[in-house]
């Protein structure tokens, strides 16, 4: 049995467990209503310049958003949304659209509380898990996007190396969806 010695930089890398800490953190909150109001002021912004370049005229908002937020188009791709509502029903399709983008919002919490609150690693490994169900649950999703979730977890080798478990769950998340790619 080899035990290898710890670096200084590791010796001094403090981890928390799941009882030391308050599961609503002041910071994390205070922080996240910050970041929302940042994301929020800078969509205006977008908006806004975008609105200015089209002459006021908002058409481009249909190409952009409802055409994503509808899924009109059913040709086969490489994500599931495609699949599944061929075969839901004409009078059920509302119903399951809200469905499938709305299951999305859920994780967040569930997230924060299992693998995110954990510093260190945890925000980290928390961005992982939220990018790999994005891209799983896109509408219309590409390649690249399983590849920039696959190549997200070898950024730090660290991580991977104090998270073994987290990471045979996103890596297994990422397989299925590679595996789902149509033939």
């Amino acid at each position: 049995y080899c035990q290898r010695r710890p670096s200084d930089a590791e010796a001094n890398t403090t981890f928390s467990r799941s009882k030391d800490d308050a599961i609503l953190d002041k910071a994390f909150l205070v922080y996240l209503l910050g970041f929302l109001l940042a994301v929020a002021a800078l969509l205006g912004c977008l908006l806004g310049a975008s609105l200015s370049v089209m002459g006021g005229e908002a058409h481009f908002l249909h190409s952009c958003f409802v055409s994503v937020l509808r899924v009109r188009d059913l040709t086969p791709n490489v994500g599931i949304f495609w699949y599944l509502f061929i075969e839901v029903f004409d009078r059920f399709r509302t119903m399951f659209q809200f469905a499938f983008h709305g299951h999305l919002l859920f994780y967040v919490a569930p997230l924060q509380l299992r693998i995110g609150r954990h510093r260190p690693l945890g925000p980290f490994l928390q961005a992982l898990a939220a990018i790999a169900m994005v891209t799983l649950f896109k509408p219309y999703p590409a390649a690249s996007d399983h590849a920039l979730s696959i190549s997200a977890l070898l950024v730090a080798g660290e991580v991977l190396r104090e998270s073994e478990q987290q990471f045979v769950f996103l890596m297994g998340g990422q397989l299925l969806g590679v595996c789902m790619f149509p033939t």
